[in-house]
C-alpha cells in the first residue's frame, strides 16, 4: 500500500481521482488501495452463490429452532387433546375426540417418551428415540417408525402434530391429530 491524500476538514481525499479505490485507516495513516473491477458473469456466479448458502444456512436453521422448542422447559408437552378420523377412499366414516388425553417428553439426547389414554380404558405408553426436520418428527419404538407432521407451531408453548396411518390394499387411511401445549 502506498501512502496517499490527506484529511481535510474530516474527510479523506485521495489524489489519484481516475482509479477506483478504497480507503483504509490505520494508526492515524490513511491509505487508499486501488481493487479490481469484475465482470458481470463473475458477479452474477458469486451472488448466485450467496444466495443459494443463505437458503441453505437459514433451512438448517429452522430445524435446529424447532428442535430447542421441542427440548426447551425439559422438553415435557401435555397432550391437550387427540382428535381421530377414519375414511375409506376420501369419504370421513367415523370421528372422535378425546380430552386430556396425557403427556409426550422429548429429552435432548433424542429419547421420548408418550403416556397417553384413548378413554374407555384404552392407554398406550411408548418409548424411543426421535429426530425432527423443520416440518416433522419421527419416533421410534420398538423399531417401529412413526412419522408425525408438525402441522403448527412449536410456538408459543402450543404444538400440532398429525399422523396418518393408510392401507392402500384396502383404502382406508386414519388421521390422529395431537393438540399439544408445554406444561409448566
Amino acid at each position: 500500500m502506498k501512502t496517499v491524500g490527506l484529511l481535510i476538514n474530516g474527510f479523506f481525499m485521495c489524489e489519484i481521482s481516475t482509479e477506483r479505490l478504497i480507503f483504509f485507516e490505520s494508526e492515524r495513516f490513511y491509505f487508499c488501495r486501488k481493487f479490481k473491477t469484475y465482470p458481470m458473469k463473475m458477479l452474477t456466479r458469486f451472488l448466485f452463490l450467496f444466495a443459494f448458502l443463505a437458503i441453505g444456512l437459514t433451512s438448517c436453521s429452522k430445524e435446529k429452532q424447532v428442535e430447542r422448542q421441542l427440548i426447551k422447559k425439559d422438553g415435557k408437552w401435555n397432550i391437550k387433546s387427540v382428535n381421530y378420523k377414519y375414511y375409506v377412499g376420501s369419504e370421513q366414516q367415523a370421528a372422535e375426540s378425546y380430552p386430556a388425553a396425557g403427556t409426550m417428553e422429548f429429552k435432548k439426547g433424542g429419547s421420548y417418551m408418550l403416556n397417553i389414554s384413548f378413554g374407555g380404558g384404552v392407554y398406550e405408553t411408548s418409548s424411543g428415540t426421535w429426530t425432527n426436520t423443520e416440518d416433522k418428527i419421527t419416533v421410534i419404538a420398538d423399531g417401529e417408525a412413526t412419522v408425525l407432521k408438525i402441522t403448527d407451531g412449536p410456538k408459543k408453548g402450543k404444538m400440532v402434530l398429525e399422523q396418518t396411518d393408510s392401507s392402500p390394499s384396502t383404502n382406508e387411511k386414519e388421521v390422529y391429530t395431537f393438540n399439544l401445549e408445554r406444561a409448566d
